[in-house]
């Protein structure tokens, strides 16, 4: 293979002691051959080598396959493995009018796996592997905001609550979104069980996604009565007066808590909320 062919290629580069985000893929006439150094990384070694077992303790991975390499490693060793060992395909998205880098690996489905970027359609978070896809798509998809119910407006802002139940692919397409930026971000195939709360910022054109936070739904909140009482005491916000508690919200003890938390974001109209 002469230095034409071999620079066809582009070689996954993980910075030593740096976040996964910084990972890149890059040609090889950006890498510097002759400081190559044939030190082998120990922390590397030692993880792998922890992870092989020995020929009395080799099960069958997940009962239905075994994956060529990794034959000596069960289930929970072949996912540390995998966790360990895996890289960051998808580098850019687009959304709405924006382009975005993405940080971390999100587990799209596999005919996913060699696209370099992905487009989303803003409203439905559908994503597509080509322009051409999307733009087809925008014709065809009605929707101008996060399918669910609007539960706030102030302005040019709306917070839409989204049933993960109801909207199923949704919910699953915008934790796919999230996992791109957060890398401790668990992913939920099963959203059933969540309610999604989207920040858009609106215009003549739609509701468009800024930001998103999402909440399990319980039937107990698991907070008891002493949890509160406990946490008020600890705040001089409540007092024991005449055999009851009593909140004493006195106005210093306030401003203290206040100053120590400091600064908050946009002030909630509550007003508004619907």
């Amino acid at each position: 293979m002469d230095y034409a062919e071999s620079n066809d290629y582009e070689y996954y580069v993980h910075y030593t002691e740096f976040n996964r985000r910084l990972d890149e893929w890059v040609k090889l006439d950006h890498l510097d051959l002759d400081s190559v150094e044939t030190v082998v990384d120990e922390k590397v070694e030692d993880k792998v080598t922890s992870l092989k077992m020995t020929q009395h303790q080799k099960r069958k991975i997940d009962e239905t396959r075994v994956e060529v390499g990794h034959e000596e490693l069960d289930a929970a060793s072949l996912r540390e493995l995998e966790e360990f060992t895996k890289v960051k395909n998808i580098a850019t998205i687009e959304l709405g009018r924006y382009e975005i880098e993405t940080w971390y690996i999100s587990p799209f489905p596999q005919e996913y796996n060699d696209s370099l970027k992905l487009y989303f359609c803003e409203f439905c978070l559908n994503f597509m592997k080509r322009k051409e896809q999307l733009q087809r798509h925008m014709r065809k998809c009605d929707l101008k905001h996060p399918p669910g119910d609007e539960i706030y407006r102030s302005g040019t802002l709306s917070m839409f609550e989204v049933d993960g139940k109801k909207n199923k692919v949704y919910g699953q397409n915008l934790c796919y979104l999230a996992k791109l930026i957060l890398d401790q971000k668990t992913l939920y195939y099963d959203v059933d069980l969540f309610l999604f709360y989207v920040l858009c910022e609106c215009d003549d054109r739609g509701c468009h996604m800024v930001g998103y936070f999402s909440k399990k739904l319980s039937d107990m909140t698991a907070i008891k009565a002493e949890d509160i009482l406990t946490t008020l005491q600890s705040l001089e916000l409540i007092q024991y007066r005449k055999g009851q508690h009593v909140i004493c919200a006195d106005p210093k003890v306030l401003d203290r808590h206040l100053k120590a938390a400091g600064h908050g974001g946009l002030e909630v109209d509550v007003s508004k909320l619907i």
